[in-house]
């Protein structure tokens, strides 16, 4: 009887230490599998080289400029865009190049019956597969005639903005303006299986709205999981719109156009410190990663900037698609300091892909930066950069060199702060070659002197563009008009 007791005990033992073991064990299997970081992108519109205060003091953008500079922040200084807004964003999210997608032509319109092809996944559609809460607010402008072109069938779980390109930071929509004959709001709440209409922020400036709605959708979200949020401002395209109190700190500015300019560069970057804050108090900011861009260069007609780049929005010129983006995080970034690599905007989705966890190289036409931005590693570097291709117009750089031909687009010349948009003389030539390394402001035009390497990159060219996809964009379609949707820029009518 004792022995068997003794036996009872031992079995009871080795099983306590079994326990145990597998307890420590899984615990520590627990303790090794890191957490995800967090994902924040936020995207200005019509932001250019020189509409940040570390490039024209003038202004004043503290926030935006603390988060590019120090230890745990890298300035993407060779960071490239399409020359506008929907190309590059539909460029951002797809991982491929507009010329690849349809897109490259222009902008999405009110009512235009079309958008960026499904068949091509978004980058947040494969953040919801890693087990991301994925979020957007402000402005989607790729696609709105169709529920399944809409961000919340496209990736997002909740989505707070507007789907197309322009409209009042007030009113939230087109109402009687710049002569066009159709009028609505465009101001959306949406879910996958919702899409409402919401005319409560009616007469509330657009950044302010976008900043509350970026802090509840934080507020709202489930901390067990990782997050995306991609904040789109309206900000800084024109209508040129500042309250009042935002343009305090700018009137030293002369030229009315820079200074409201400036207020409404000020206004987001309250807006983005005001997000930060919020992480902050949510316990949220140390694992997260803050990405920021720009859609396309700055519009000179509107206040905007690009000095001392050549040319504008809507040009090929560096002035139209070189842009301020950054990337900041306490946490991942081990080595600050400028980035001098060759980035396109499609290289996001790899990028933002390796950021989630997933091991690869690139996707589409990107690659994945994200060892260069992390630590400045030199494991990859770009080549070459398609500017875009549409039709006889294009533009590629290779190396040093940069090609541009056909008509780059206008204003093409070198504005200063001070001055408005200048458009220029008619252009005489179709062919421009510059050594980019040696030349970033594009003054010296080498075509006449290299022939040889015009012609290669001539036949690169030629070679890309057989690559390339028919435009999609199509005339509008008075199947959209507000007037059958309540007064408002409806999904799904096409």
């Amino acid at each position: 009887m004792n022995d068997l007791t003794s036996a009872c005990k031992q079995l009871v033992y080795a099983l306590l230490i079994a326990v145990q073991l597998v307890t420590c064990c899984f615990g520590a299997i627990g303790k090794a599998t890191p957490k995800k970081p967090n994902i924040v992108f936020i995207l200005a519109d019509d932001l250019g080289w020189n509409d940040v205060d570390w490039h024209d003091p003038t202004l004043h953008s503290p926030h935006l400029n603390s988060l590019a500079h120090g230890p745990h922040s890298a300035q993407l200084n060779f960071a490239y865009v399409n020359q506008l807004c929907s190309p590059t964003r539909s460029a951002l999210l797809s991982g491929y190049y507009p010329f690849h997608l349809g897109t490259q032509h222009g902008t999405f319109w009110w009512m235009e019956p079309t958008g960026v092809p499904v068949k091509y996944s978004f980058f947040p559609e494969r953040l919801q597969d890693q087990g991301y809460g994925t979020y957007m607010v402000g402005k989607w402008h790729i696609g709105y005639c169709k529920h399944d072109f809409l961000p919340t069938r496209r990736g997002f779980d909740k989505f707070r903005g507007y789907y197309c390109g322009l409209e009042d930071y007030y009113k939230h929509g087109m109402f009687n303006t710049r002569g066009f004959n159709f009028t609505g709001l465009d101001f959306w709440e949406d879910t996958p299986d919702s899409f409402k209409a919401d005319w409560n922020q009616f007469e509330q400036y657009s950044t302010e709205v976008y900043a509350n709605e970026s802090v509840k959708m934080l507020q709202q979200h489930d901390k067990a999981k990782p997050f995306f949020l991609y904040l789109a401002f309206q900000a800084v395209h024109n209508p040129m719109q500042a309250p009042d109190k935002y343009l305090v700190d700018c009137a030293h500015i002369e030229r009315e156009e820079r200074r409201i300019f400036c207020g409404m560069v000020n206004a987001m970057d309250q807006a983005v410190g005001k997000v930060v804050k919020e992480l902050k108090t949510l316990g949220l900011y140390e694992n997260t990663i803050i990405i920021f861009s720009s859609d396309n260069g700055g519009d000179t007609m509107w206040g905007g900037n690009n000095y001392p780049l050549r040319g504008n929005k809507d040009t090929l010129w560096e002035g139209g698609t070189r842009i301020v983006s950054f990337v900041h995080s306490p946490k991942y970034i081990t080595v600050g300091g400028t980035r001098s690599k060759l980035f396109s905007i499609v290289d996001w989705y790899a990028t933002i892909l390796a950021m989630s966890g997933i091991d690869l190289d690139g996707y589409g036409d990107g690659f994945n930066y994200w060892p260069m931005i992390a630590n400045n590693s030199n494991i990859f570097e770009r080549k070459r950069l398609v500017y875009n291709v549409d039709g006889s117009t294009a533009a590629i750089r290779e190396g040093q060199y940069k090609l541009i031909v056909g008509n780059p687009g206008r204003p093409a010349d070198w504005v200063k702060p001070t001055e408005s948009g200048k458009i220029g003389p008619p252009f005489n030539q179709t062919i421009w070659l510059f050594d980019i390394s040696r030349d970033p402001l594009e003054l010296r035009d080498l075509s006449r002197t290299k022939p040889r390497t015009v012609n290669r990159l001539l036949q690169k060219l030629k070679a890309i563009a057989a690559t390339g996809s028919p435009d999609i964009h199509m005339p509008l379609d008075a199947r959209g008009d507000p007037k059958r949707f309540n007064g408002t820029f409806a999904s799904g009518w096409c």
